[in-house]
């Protein structure tokens, strides 16, 4: 019987760019030799996120719970695979990524990350910062939000994303799931939006990642966290 991954989506008010991703997973999964299914968490979306969503047949449930790591685990708690996939709405992946976890599962990965790379240009300063963290990320073996993969066996026994950050949920996931097992970067890059650093400025990008840095915990307060709650475009 062939492997199922499971694919988890948060979404809110994401109607701009929840098409691409979805058509992305489409196309990718009719080359790869699993089954899947996709789960999309409308989390209080004021806009037609639904709507666009429900036009591709996944499954939708709906929430209210405005918190990132809330919302992966809603999702993820709502199906079935074998191996869950968590993607952003405003991000693409392709056959080589998936194929790349599976491959990671087969040799004995419990989870991973990948390379990212932007869908459109984007500032200077922007790219620079991007890479050092993707070097960084890649270095360290920490996963960006963007995608997360694990296996069921391990959400389940690492209880999932830690629902009192508002941020960085992704990389507590991973520390706690390198505990658990091997944890790998894959080679091959997701392409996601760059649209947080086409809206805010070089200023107040640093100064949100300085006010982390001194003052972690501000992560469990979503009203301190403008950069991924607040979208302006």
């Amino acid at each position: 019987m062939r492997i199922k991954i499971s694919f988890v989506i948060p979404a809110h008010n994401e109607e701009q760019y929840i098409t691409g991703t979805l058509k992305a997973i489409s196309d990718a999964m009719q080359q790869v030799d699993a089954n899947y299914d996709v789960t999309v968490v409308n989390d209080a979306s004021t806009d037609k996120t639904r709507i666009v969503a429900s036009q591709f047949g996944v499954h939708i449930v709906d929430a209210n719970l405005r918190n990132i790591a809330a919302a992966r685990n809603f999702g993820a708690r709502r199906t079935i695979g074998e191996i869950i996939i968590w993607t952003d709405a405003d991000t693409l992946v392709s056959k080589a990524l998936v194929q790349g976890v599976l491959n990671a599962v087969d040799d004995g990965a419990v989870g991973g990350g990948s390379r990212v790379v932007f869908d459109r240009p984007a500032p200077f300063w922007g790219r620079f910062m991007a890479g050092f963290c993707v070097m960084i990320f890649g270095w360290v073996k920490l996963a960006a939000g963007s995608f997360v993969f694990c296996t069921r066996s391990a959400f389940e026994e690492s209880d999932g994303f830690n629902e009192k950050l508002f941020a960085s949920e992704e990389i507590d996931f991973s520390w706690r799931l390198k505990k658990l097992g091997k944890f790998v970067i894959l080679p091959h890059a997701v392409i996601t939006s760059a649209r947080k650093i086409r809206s805010y400025s070089f200023w107040e990008i640093m100064y949100m990642s300085g006010k982390i840095l001194l003052m972690p915990g501000i992560l469990k307060r979503r009203d301190k966290l403008d950069l991924w709650y607040e979208r302006r475009d």
